[in-house]
């Protein structure tokens, strides 16, 4: 291979490379927060009571950079983290919905640095986006720790209590929560990676972006190169 061909090929091969890292920092920032717990008896779906304590599952998709408790650059309160985000829900004897996009859901994390959660907890859960209404979990352990914050991927156990306080959540469908409180037993939470997400438009883009540069340096290097 002539030295100008070489330089071509190594040239396509670094845009490539370079797009794909794009896209695997923009998947790294994308994380789920999966939440088990029970319902109260008194908490509702469309405006009545369950009637006896009800399990649950939820999975929230958020991205980790986007901390929505920050004003112009500073955290609002430390080890306290605020993620927008829309819930899809697991309710035992009722079904599965997703939370309306343009509701008030965000993820709620907290670690031991945090009023929420200290001195030693770390804290999972559902909230508006002033943390006045909410429901949480409290662990005594993240294995690995994380910063509520800039969150990672962690798994959540050994349970310390919860707490609730009224908040409405809209649902697909017409639907709705009201969840006034959670059962304090058997919760489990776990912050998980980006694998099992659905790619954005905006990665697909970038891998458009990667696919287009190859096939110009491919291309190139085929035109320019001498006839035998």
């Amino acid at each position: 291979m002539q030295p100008r061909s070489a330089l071509r090929l190594s040239a396509g091969a670094l845009a490539i490379s370079f797009v794909l890292a794009l896209v695997s920092s923009a998947n790294a920032a994308i994380l789920t927060l999966s939440h088990s717990g029970t319902f109260s008896a008194t908490s509702q779906f469309n405006g009545v009571p369950f009637g006896m304590p009800t399990p649950f599952t939820y999975q929230a998709v958020f991205d980790s950079t986007t901390d929505t408790h920050v004003v112009d650059g500073v955290f609002l309160a430390n080890g306290l983290g605020i993620f927008d985000t829309v819930v899809t829900f697991n309710i035992t004897g009722y079904g599965t919905f997703t939370s309306d996009p343009a509701g008030d859901v965000n993820v709620l994390l907290g670690d031991p640095s945090g009023s929420l959660s200290s001195p030693s907890f770390y804290a999972a859960g559902l909230a508006d986006s002033t943390v006045t209404f909410g429901f949480f979990t409290r662990f005594n352990v993240a294995a690995p720790p994380f910063d509520a914050d800039v969150p990672t991927p962690s798994v959540l156990s050994n349970v310390s209590n919860h707490a609730a306080n009224f908040i409405f959540i809209p649902l697909n469908g017409e639907n709705s929560l009201f969840i006034n409180g959670v059962d304090p037993v058997g919760a489990t939470a776990q912050i998980t990676g980006a694998n099992a997400a659905v790619p954005e438009p905006s990665t697909f883009a970038l891998f458009g972006m990667a696919l287009g540069a190859g096939c110009y340096f491919y291309r190139r290097q085929r035109t320019l190169a001498p006839v035998a």
